[in-house]
């Protein structure tokens, strides 16, 4: 019986430790990919509310962090800013 338990708990690790190996890896090979998509889809939000029509600059590069009351919370949140 104790054989069994034990040799249950190992192939259960190592199962774990694979899976966790391939989703760690999944991560490293698309972060870039990621972090290009998060980019691509803030721009087509900004490009909602302002279109690049109206603007000549890079709304993403233009980014300031303010804090006010008056937005609703005191923790810095990004104003874009159109030129």
């Amino acid at each position: 019986m104790l054989t069994a338990i034990r040799k249950n708990g190992l192939t259960l690790a190592i199962f774990a430790c694979a899976t966790t190996g391939l989703v760690a890896l999944t991560q490293y090979l698309t972060e870039d990919q990621i972090k290009l998509q998060e980019q691509k889809q803030l721009l087509s939000v900004l490009n909602q509310v302002i279109p690049e029509t109206m603007h000549d600059n890079a709304l993403t590069q233009s980014c300031t962090l303010v804090t006010s009351p008056e937005l609703g919370t005191m923790h810095a949140m990004p104003t874009y800013i159109a030129t």
